[in-house]
């Protein structure tokens, strides 16, 4: 058995990186939520805005993270 691609490794830890931020911003979005709702009683109310928004962000995010690089002028930068 041989050595992974370093390219292939890069892309995966990418993904990983991305799915990792996914999954942490929506526990943060329950974690707020449930506590905003345990401070003003109103269960489970903000926990459940707090994690759809939370989860709306991060797709956000994750789909801005798996686009390719551009320029500022909009045109790919030249492969390395």
């Amino acid at each position: 058995m041989g050595m992974m691609n370093p390219r292939m490794v890069a892309k995966l830890a990418g993904a990983a990186a991305a799915v990792t931020e996914l999954a942490i911003t929506v526990a943060a979005g329950a974690a707020g939520g449930s506590y905003l709702d345990a401070r003003l009683d109103s269960s489970p109310f903000l926990a459940l805005i707090l994690s759809l928004l939370a989860l709306i962000l991060g797709f956000i995010r994750l789909t801005r993270s798996l686009k390719p690089p551009t320029e500022p002028d909009g045109r790919q930068p030249p492969n390395p």
